[in-house]
């Protein structure tokens, strides 16, 4: 089993998890009660259906756009794309060595299917700091596909965790309005006092972030 690092009950050992070994419950099992609680079962994480309920109503759902109306990606009634939730903008970045890159545009019908996972890749046969051309997956390409959503769901992870929480919601919101209600307000103001639940400890969190 893949242990945490962070001190818990097990040594940490970095392997994988072992087939039909079940992570969440490895984790809830280390953390007891810290674990919250699950309101939400994903019995199928990685499947196509997983896809579209992680774009539409997870993690990426603030993320996404209106295709363009000539999208080139068709869906299976040959009609265009409706959505996209785009991550290419992270392809450039430099990656560990041997690490993939990141990135992924994933476009939906209008019933949400999938369509196609449109990446920056390499060309085939060339260094790694050639230009970057589009590289189209599309459902029914087997493990390529299978890649591409992987790719896709770990770009949108990191994207997420470092613009959108930790720069966006610690270093602007958070920090901005911790700073102007202790700037601006008297400590028995009733603005900072009902801000104060939401600010208690930005200073020391946004320090450690």
């Amino acid at each position: 089993a893949y242990h945490l690092p962070w001190g818990w009950r097990s040594a940490p050992r970095q392997t994988s998890f072992s087939a039909g070994e079940n992570p969440v419950k490895f984790v809830m099992d280390e953390v007891g009660a810290v674990y919250p609680k699950i309101h939400q079962q994903w019995a199928d994480k990685t499947g196509d259906e997983a896809l579209a309920h992680f774009c539409r109503s997870g993690l990426a759902a603030h993320r996404v756009e209106l295709a363009p109306e000539d999208c080139p990606y068709l869906d299976a009634d040959g009609k265009p794309a409706k959505f996209v939730v785009r991550t290419n903008e992270m392809a450039t970045l430099d990656v560990k060595e041997g690490c993939d890159r990141y990135g992924g545009d994933a476009y939906f019908g209008a019933d949400w299917r999938p369509v196609a996972i449109v990446r920056k890749e390499t060309p085939e046969q060339c260094e790694w700091w050639s230009t970057l051309v589009d590289k189209v997956y599309r459902p029914g390409d087997g493990y390529k596909w299978e890649y591409a959503k992987f790719a896709f769901r770990s770009t949108v992870f990191t994207l997420v965790t470092f613009v959108d929480h930790l720069f966006g919601l610690h270093m602007q919101t958070s920090e901005l309005v911790m700073l102007a209600t202790r700037e601006q307000l008297s400590t028995d103001h009733p603005i900072r006092r009902f801000l104060i639940p939401f600010t208690f400890g930005a200073i020391t969190i946004n320090d450690w972030a």
